[in-house]
This record gives structure tokens, C-alpha cells and sequence, in this order.
């Protein structure tokens, strides 16, 4: 193939990307809230994230909104933008670097549900310019010391909570919080990079890359068109693309990429069943499998989802 031909296909393709998880290993609120309270505040709030976003289907509420539930929080104990830099301290999926340097032939837009100071910090190191992350701005708000020790007093009673008991979550958030006027603004200002946000940047891409709930939205627009990939997805992220990756590598995308900017979606269903020993990586064309078989492949996905991030691997 020509090197004339070769960058004309390249042109053709614009991808949109998550960031956490096929290019960090880090879940970076959850981080930040481990850090500040437990691992398990996070990890009960996100669980309430999936169960409103995937179960309920909450109006106005968007997969990764765990972000606006935390905010009020991290108010309450002083960050600012500052320190959300300082803290940030990316820890990149195996090969980033060389891919990230391989993916710079495309057009690639990043989006992501991590705080907007921890892409401006992680982005950059990769030469990703073009990215979109939550806006949160933590020193713009004045808040009084009743209200802060109202925060800070019902976080021991989320981290006792079990997924029974939601109910209380729902009092919290949706009623007892609101009466508090800085609480009420922050969860109205901010508005999370995930769901529904992340679709609308995916409109003009043909290729999606994510790995969990809060790329459904994209995974699903693009796989009716173009390359949906779960890279070491989770169940949500399974059920919505059209190829499962799963690999320690980021490089690993690159290869079906390539082969569909080359042959479109029936030159990378053919890779179905592929195996490449050298990125541990594993690729299977979901549409083509049985129901069993799809099971399968989110085990072995979530299996090195776990094995890659750790902690972070757990959440939705």
C-alpha cells in the first residue's frame, strides 16, 4: 500500500477514547477519596452510580455521575485545583508511551469522567492534546462550617451502607442535601465527561475505545457504524462494543485500528479468536458469539481488568 493511500485511510478515522483504563491504570476519584476518607466511600457510591444509571435509569442522571455525588465532599475538606494536581500521579497501561506515539496518525479525542487537573497532568506526558474531563473548580465555593460538618458527619454512615440500602443514599443526596444552598450548587454545576457527554463527542468518530458504565452510551453509537472496542472491559462496556480486547498492552488497540482503517468492520471480525502472545492480548467479535460464549469473554475480561488495575478494576 501506498504511503499516499496509508494517510488518506488514516484521515478517515477519528477515534474517541476513555482515559482510565485503556491508558491509566488509575480510577483517580477514587484515589482522591481513598485518600481523604476510605476506599470504601468511593466504592459504595460508585455502586450507587451503576444501580441509578443501569437500574433506575434516574432522570437527568448520567453513568459517572459518582463525580457530582463526591464533589460537595471534597469541598467540605478544602481541596482546590492545586492540590487535585499535586495529587495526581498517573500510572499509564503497559506500552502507553510507544501507543500513544502510534495512535498520533489518527485523530484522537479523549474523554473522560476524571476531574478535568488529572487529564491536564496525564494527557500531556502521553502528547494528547485534544482531551475533555469534568470541570470541577473546588475553590470557587465558600462553604459554612455547619454544612461541612454535615458532609463530613455522614461519611461513616456511606461507608456502612450495603447495596440494600440505597434507600438511605436516596434521602441523602436527593432530599437531605439539597436543603443546603452550596451542596445543591455544586451537584448542579457540575456536569461529569461521561454518559451522554461522551456520545455526543463520539458523533463524529468511527471508532470508540472504553471499559466500563460510562462509555456505554458511545460504545453503543458507534458500533452501529463503525468499531465499538471494550478494552479489558466490565460488563457494561462488553455489552455495548462490537470488539473485546483483552491485553496487559495499549498497543493492543492498535492492531484492529488498523485493520479497519484498512477493510472496515469485516476485516476486524476476522481477527476474532486472535491471539498475540507477546501483548498477552486476546481479541473476540462479540456479535458472533453465543450468549455463553459472551460470558466467557467478560469473565477473561474482568479476570485481567482485576489482574491490570487492581482496586480500581472493581468498580463499575
Amino acid at each position: 500500500m501506498s504511503d499516499r493511500k496509508v494517510r488518506a485511510l488514516m484521515n478517515e478515522v477519528r477515534i474517541i477514547t476513555d482515559w482510565e483504563g485503556p491508558w491509566v491504570l488509575n480510577d483517580f476519584a477514587y484515589e482522591v477519596c481513598s485518600s481523604l476518607f476510605s476506599p470504601r466511600f468511593f466504592e459504595v457510591l460508585s455502586s450507587y452510580d451503576d444501580y441509578l444509571a443501569y437500574e433506575v435509569k434516574k432522570e437527568n442522571y448520567n453513568p459517572g455521575d459518582t463525580l457530582r455525588l463526591v464533589a460537595p465532599f471534597l469541598v467540605a475538606k478544602g481541596v482546590t485545583s492545586s492540590w487535585l494536581k499535586d495529587v495526581s500521579k498517573p500510572d499509564y497501561v503497559l506500552d502507553a508511551h510507544p501507543a500513544a506515539k502510534l495512535f498520533s496518525m489518527f485523530e484522537v479525542v479523549v474523554a473522560s469522567t476524571a476531574y478535568i487537573q488529572f487529564l491536564e497532568v496525564s494527557c500531556k506526558k502521553l502528547g494528547f492534546e485534544n482531551y475533555y474531563g469534568t470541570e470541577f473548580f473546588p475553590e470557587k465555593y465558600e462553604m459554612d462550617k455547619r454544612e461541612k460538618e454535615f458532609l463530613l458527619s455522614s461519611v461513616e454512615k456511606i461507608e456502612r451502607l450495603t447495596e440494600d440500602k440505597f434507600d438511605w443514599l436516596d434521602r441523602f443526596f436527593w432530599e437531605e442535601l439539597q436543603a443546603y444552598d452550596v451542596s445543591r450548587r455544586i451537584m448542579e454545576d457540575i456536569k461529569v465527561m461521561g454518559g451522554k457527554r461522551k456520545a455526543e463527542l463520539a458523533e463524529m468518530c468511527s471508532v470508540a475505545v472504553g471499559d466500563s458504565i460510562s462509555d456505554m452510551h458511545m460504545l453503543n453509537l458507534v458500533r452501529e457504524r463503525g468499531l465499538s472496542i471494550s478494552f479489558n472491559g466490565n460488563r457494561f462496556a462488553i455489552e455495548s462494543a462490537n470488539l473485546a480486547v483483552v491485553s496487559r498492552s495499549a498497543i493492543s488497540t492498535l492492531l484492529p485500528v488498523l485493520i479497519y482503517a484498512e477493510k472496515g468492520v469485516e476485516g476486524v471480525r476476522e481477527l476474532s479468536g486472535t491471539k498475540i502472545d507477546s501483548l498477552e492480548a486476546s481479541y473476540y467479535w462479540i456479535p458472533d458469539l453465543s450468549e455463553e460464549e459472551v460470558s466467557e469473554v467478560r469473565m477473561l475480561s474482568e479476570s485481567m481488568r482485576k489482574k491490570v488495575r487492581g482496586d480500581a478494576g472493581k468498580l463499575g
